[in-house]
């Protein structure tokens, strides 16, 4: 508990009373003994924030010498007092009444018309409309005593009536922007921001880019600064420091700033806190210098020379030794297309120097997945790690070549096996049924036990790999979706995936969640289980997809005469296509 705030000192008064009018506005009286009021000690309509409410004052008392203004939050959670005032100007002209100062500096000056834009006009009083149409009418009071502006809101206004400066300087009439200087407020005189005088190794262009993540190291690290900074006075301090590319917030309330004068290592991570880059079409302003065209002629001629008579040197002794390098390189990685495509292209076996057999995936210009879901499975499977996950070695982003490397798997991909009328007899029950463990186990560390809940939205038999062990591994991630750990589901209308795979709420309506791989797991088991495909149709009379035929079956109580393994325990099929309670 802070210290008690003086409301009316120097003067006694008894038999007082505190009320909160329907205004908003909290008032002291001192009552006569019949309980009318006397007269106002104090109400909190003196003292405005950062929002101006109808009978609220916005000028200065030449009597009192008080003054009305509206005074920014630190950030958008800290209410401590910011970097802008909004009031009016002392010395003003008429259409010019009002002022935001940033800190001591003017940073926007300027009066309000009917319209969007500003015009310099006397004005007595004016009418604004905020974003519903809902119409505010403002009042010019000037007499020996004070001068000052105050409004009122029509009786049918939609929204609860403000006028209010936020932490960055913009000012709100309900939700309708009226003033907003972009860095560094370089906007022409009849919008009335002040433009900030820049040190000379900055342009005019400056922007501040938002991005999410982290500095994986120290280095660039230049101070911390704290005293209390605002945002903007964060992007101030970054802008005179000509080293400095980034800032970011000391507290998590958004407060103080940490600067970075060279650019470490970053690390994007949507959970994380925002950082701050600082972008400009030109760093330094190079001074004027004596026009001196010729002489900078002679001497790019010159170096042209010079520099192509090398060139021709190099490139005849340099041609047998790229020969020779071109050789044992093919000699260091052998590759050979391993047939089929996934859903981004070819896939290709290498090898590499030190023996090690990898397989390459190359995105197709004619692939249904593109750069985004290329980016996506870079940056999901990088961050995971789980035996039954396959594993990315590395990756390769260079013009239009996009490609990913990843563990070699011997046996290629699980539907190789489950659909060929030859090799499903390797499948006995005992590697299925491991099969259906692994690939529960890897759902559920994706689902729970990961850094990242994600749901992978494409799980079916050829994108299981299996090793030389016959181990399960999830494969191709791109068209995955990270959820937040309070997140159970989300919408898209950009349905993706294998149909037969999705389950209905995802495939009719595009809602995603857990559900939406367990769904998914579910006809891969029935396919891992019974031998069949999904999308073929089964009994004669009436054609059923194998969902279907399996209830079908189910309900019959015919349990076990689909499983085409040599051997099986007829408990652990029970236990693997359980009917539901």
């Amino acid at each position: 508990m802070g210290p008690p705030i003086s409301l009316y000192p120097g003067q006694e008064a008894s038999n007082c009373s505190a009320v909160l009018l329907d205004t908003g506005n909290f008032v002291l009286h001192e009552l006569n003994s019949d309980g009318t009021v006397k007269r106002d000690l104090w109400q909190s309509f003196d003292y405005p924030t950062d929002t101006l409410l109808p009978g609220m004052k916005l000028g200065f008392s030449t009597k009192s010498e008080q003054t009305w203004s509206l005074k920014s939050w630190r950030s958008d959670v800290v209410p401590d007092t910011g970097a802008f005032t909004f009031g009016m100007n002392v010395d003003s002209i008429p259409g010019n009444e009002f002022n935001i100062m940033q800190h001591d500096e003017e940073y926007w000056t300027g009066g309000f018309s009917q319209d969007e834009g500003y015009q310099h006009k006397p004005i007595n009083g004016f009418t604004l409309q905020d974003q519903r149409g809902s119409s505010y009418a403002f009042s010019k009071i000037s007499n020996e005593n004070e001068t000052y502006f105050n409004y009122s809101a029509n009786k049918d206004i939609k929204t609860f009536p403000r006028l209010r400066i936020d932490y960055l300087g913009k000012l709100y009439l309900g939700e309708r922007l009226l003033v907003q200087c972009s860095f560094p407020s370089l906007a022409s005189d009849n919008q009335g921001c002040v433009k900030k005088k820049l040190p000379g190794c900055r342009s005019d262009h400056i922007t501040f880019a938002e991005r999410s993540g982290y500095f994986v190291d120290t280095d660039g690290y230049e101070f911390h600064a704290d005293d209390n900074l605002t945002h903007v006075d964060c992007e101030d301090k970054c802008v005179t420091i000509c080293s400095c590319v980034a800032f970011e917030p000391t507290k998590k309330d958004g407060t103080g700033c940490n600067v970075w004068t060279t650019m470490p290592k970053f690390e994007m991570d949507l959970n994380a806190p925002k950082v701050y880059f600082l972008e400009s079409e030109a760093k330094f302003v190079n001074a004027a210098k004596p026009n001196r065209w010729w002489i900078w002629l002679i001497v790019a001629v010159g170096v042209v020379i010079i520099t192509l008579f090398f060139f021709l040197c190099y490139a005849k002794i340099n041609k047998k030794r790229v020969a020779e390098g071109e050789r044992k390189r093919k000699q260091n990685m052998l590759i050979q297309e391993l047939g089929g495509e996934g859903g981004f292209g070819p896939v290709y076996k290498g090898k590499l120097a030190d023996g090690r057999e990898i397989a390459i995936k190359r995105l197709s210009k004619s692939s249904g997945q593109g750069l985004l879901e290329f980016k996506n499975e870079v940056i999901l499977i990088a961050k995971l790690q789980h035996t039954n996950l396959v594993r990315l070695l590395g990756f390769c982003i260079q013009e239009e070549e996009n490609m990913l490397i990843y563990e070699y798997m011997p046996n290629k991909s699980l539907d190789i096996f489950l659909f060929d009328s030859t090799k499903k007899c390797i499948l006995n029950w005992k590697t299925r049924f491991n099969i259906i463990e692994g690939i529960a186990q890897g759902l559920v560390y994706l689902h729970k036990y990961s850094r990242l809940r994600i749901v992978h939205r494409d799980l079916k038999a050829s994108n299981i790999l299996l090793d030389e062990e016959m181990n399960p591994k999830i494969s191709d991630f791109g068209l995955a979706r990270i959820f937040g750990l309070k997140e159970s589901e989300e919408n898209t209308n950009r349905v993706v995936g294998t149909y037969g795979y999705m389950s209905p709420e995802y495939a009719m309506n595009g809602v995603v969640s857990i559900k939406t791989d367990v769904f998914s797991f579910g006809v891969l088991l029935l396919e891992i289980v019974s031998g069949k495909k999904n999308n073929s149709r089964y009994h004669s009379d009436h054609p059923l997809n194998l969902i279907e035929y399996a209830w079908k079956l189910w309900n019959e109580e015919i349990q076990v005469s689909e499983i085409k393994a040599e051997s099986c325990s007829v408990n652990n099929v029970t236990v693997s296509v359980m009917k539901p309670r």
